[in-house]
């Protein structure tokens, strides 16, 4: 019940750990994170008001930049906040939370209070952070709110299922009206189930379309675009899924002892089971993959072919241009990369996530052991041995030429970049690499004793107490760098290195949005006030 959840709470902004794992190990170092801040005050808002901060900035293309911040307050926190309500929309900064007022309910979106309620839901902002929805008590019902118009009333809103359309034109929700169900797009209602899945309605990428499975008695179909397909016993657990090109639907289903997909209404070839995954189209949606079960052995199928058997099979990954297919796959104690079905040399362990393909496809990459030692290979070229490969900390450049990654050996770690182990440091920050949009530039963050500093083009910056991880962006040129760096008074923004306003925190997502090559925004938070902060970035 959302009267049970905590008022006052702290937000908190995780640091880099500084670390890296082996994937089948414990950290070598515990997680740090940092109490930035508690919800005070009073709903406000006020005029902008600008400062601007200079800075001689080396490298990076852009020497004697001069960075003009302005700050915008939208509102500040209320005592009575529910402290895990706070919503943000990173295409817009816009703000969305929950509050109590006495014995009831209200949701505030960009500083401004909405209607009060016996109960409210947190605000689910679309995509394109242009519109927001939360559902809300009024009496004994449920209604749904969409850019502060009320639904109609039902006895219950299932509120895991109010979602946008990926292109934001349409809202869609599963409600109670007695004791059957009823999905719900654009005010629009279905007709009525006994149960309608948990998933609810899902849309295609497109948002043109849009499925849902349900229960009639005891049996299980899935609806799409109105249209009701065949009965089933029941529909896998990953409900209906669209192809990337939003012209197909499929679904695993089972009948008696067998499970089978179906694909725009059209059951394939049936199985003993099919993992809970479901099935994975191609990015281009020509191409359908899956695993299956027979007896103590797993495979994969694509394009209707039973590919070869193992004991233990992974989720089946395509390449970017979907020409491509790759999985792992274990067989006694042995693990194997298996791409366009040729096995690779037998390893010991196999890192996750396994394959990861270049954008063009013409290249892939993944970590394994091998005798207690982890090595990066790439198209089957094995790299150097290394005692432990971070975790997730591959990545591939945009151009498909050039890979990195995170390693350790003994109690230094390194960034080897294209098979050339880059400086030693005490730690490198989790999954912090980042290739520039050209590919002619890498960033990371890097630790030397309690200090973290971003790494860029191999040269280290100033250092700060720490850096929040994931914050580290470079601009659409490639020219600028920012990331969120953390002092031992707050935090700030900085660009090429060069700090500017020091705030309490930062809110979600906690990284800088370049907005155009030269402009940086942000939601921060000082004394209880929220401020968007734009930081124009000027030649001289």
């Amino acid at each position: 019940m959302l009267c049970e959840r905590r008022r006052t709470g702290a937000f908190r902004a995780e640091m880099q750990d500084n670390r890296t794992m082996k994937p089948s190990s414990k950290p070598r170092r515990c997680q740090w994170e940092l109490r930035v801040f508690s919800v005070l005050a009073i709903i406000c808002c006020c005029a902008g008001r600008t400062d601007v901060a200079r800075a001689q900035v080396p490298g990076a293309g852009a020497p004697g930049a001069r960075l003009a911040v302005r700050e915008t307050p939208v509102g500040k926190f209320d005592r009575d906040m529910i402290d895990d309500s706070l919503r943000t929309a990173p295409a817009t900064l816009r703000t969305a939370w929950v509050c109590a007022r006495g014995d009831r309910w209200v949701v505030v979106v960009d500083g401004r209070e909405g209607a009060l309620y016996s109960a409210v839901g947190d605000p689910v902002f679309s995509p394109d952070g242009r519109r927001v929805a939360h559902w809300a008590g009024r009496g004994d019902n449920r209604i749904v709110v969409i850019d502060g118009v009320e639904s109609r009333a039902y006895e219950g809103v299932l509120g895991s299922t109010l979602r946008f359309s990926p292109d934001s034109r349409h809202v869609a929700w599963v409600g109670r009206i007695g004791e059957k169900y009823a999905a719900v797009v654009d005010h629009v209602e279905s007709r009525l189930y006994d149960e309608i899945g948990p998933q609810g309605v899902v849309f295609s990428p497109d948002g043109r379309h849009w499925a849902f499975a349900a229960r009639l008695g005891e049996r299980w179909l899935v609806v799409a675009d109105d249209d009701e397909g065949a009965l089933y016993d029941s529909i896998g657990p990953a409900g209906p899924v669209f192809s990337p090109d939003s012209r197909q639907v499929a679904y695993v289903a089972r009948n008696g002892d067998s499970e089978f997909v179906v694909v725009n209404g059209v059951r394939q070839r049936e199985f003993e089971a099919i993992a809970d995954a479901g099935p994975v189209f191609s990015p281009d949606g020509s191409r359908l993959a899956y695993v299956v079960k027979q007896g103590n052995r797993q495979a994969v199928v694509e394009g209707g072919r039973l590919g070869a058997a193992y004991d233990e099979v992974g989720l089946p990954v395509f390449s970017p241009d979907g020409s491509r297919l790759a999985y792992i796959a274990r067989r006694g104690t042995w693990w194997y990369t298996v791409v366009d079905g040729r096995q690779s040399r037998p390893w010991d362990a196999i890192g996750r996530p396994g394959v990861l393909f270049t954008p063009n496809g013409r290249h892939y990459a993944y970590a394994a052991m091998l005798d207690g030692q982890w090595h990066v290979t790439v198209n089957e070229d094995t790299g150097q041995p290394f005692d432990a490969v971070g975790l997730g900390s591959i990545v591939l450049s945009p151009d498909s030429r050039h890979v990195a990654y995170a390693a350790w050996r003994g109690r230094s770690a390194y960034v080897v970049r294209d098979g050339e182990a880059g400086k030693a440091w005490d730690g490198i920050g989790a999954m912090s690499l980042v290739w520039s949009p050209d590919s002619a530039r890498l960033a990371y963050v890097a630790r030397r004793g309690r200090q973290q500093t971003v790494v860029v083009d191999s040269q280290e910056g100033p250092w700060y107490d720490g850096i929040v991880k994931g914050s580290v962006v470079f601009s659409p040129d490639s020219r600028h760098v920012a990331f969120i760096a953390i002092r031992r008074d707050g935090q700030t923004i900085a660009v090429n290195g060069a700090p500017t306003r020091q705030y309490e925190t930062f809110l979600p997502p906690a990284r800088p949005l370049f907005v155009g090559a030269n402009r940086i925004s942000a939601l921060a938070v000082r004394d209880g006030e929220v401020l968007r902060v734009d930081i124009d970035i000027e030649s001289r």
